[in-house]
């Protein structure tokens, strides 16, 4: 090979692999992981009784689908006992332009009406975070792989 063509070669490397990596959408596996809630925000549900949020986590696995695990305490207005409890939910997401979309499935044994619709949250430049596009809960990427 003669030295122009190194010198083309070695500058269209830079310009092709480029090219390739910015044209590859996200996928299930580049966001695979284990996401935990950094913040705990209070949410008021009417005049009735009170939610707050204790531990909100995302195991998102590389296949597209994935469990939330939410623990929270109940505190109803006619009583100041708060009652705590925990609730897991299955869910299929695919990833589209920097953000998630979660569909959730539905229980066993459970009459799901209506119609189902993604929940979406956006993801940070590195995909290590992400954040409701309904109210102001992040979370945040703990190190681990979903198992």
């Amino acid at each position: 090979m003669h030295r122009r063509q190194y010198q083309l070669m070695y500058l269209a490397l830079p310009a092709m692999l480029g090219v390739a990596a910015c044209g590859d959408p996200l996928a299930p596996r580049d966001v695979a992981g284990i996401y935990t809630l950094q913040n705990t925000p209070r949410v008021i549900l009417g005049s009735a009784f009170s939610v707050r949020i204790l531990a909100d986590t995302f195991v998102l696995r590389a296949d597209g689908t994935g469990v939330r695990r939410t623990h929270y305490e109940v505190t109803d207005t006619a009583s100041t006992t708060p009652v705590r409890e925990a609730r897991s939910a299955g869910f299929t997401f695919r990833v589209e332009e920097r953000a998630v979309g979660f569909l959730w499935l539905c229980p066993p044994a459970t009459v799901c009406v209506g119609v189902r619709q993604r929940d979406w949250y956006d993801l940070s430049g590195e995909t290590r975070a992400m954040w409701s596009r309904e109210d102001d809960r992040r979370y945040a990427w703990s190190g681990a792989r979903a198992p």
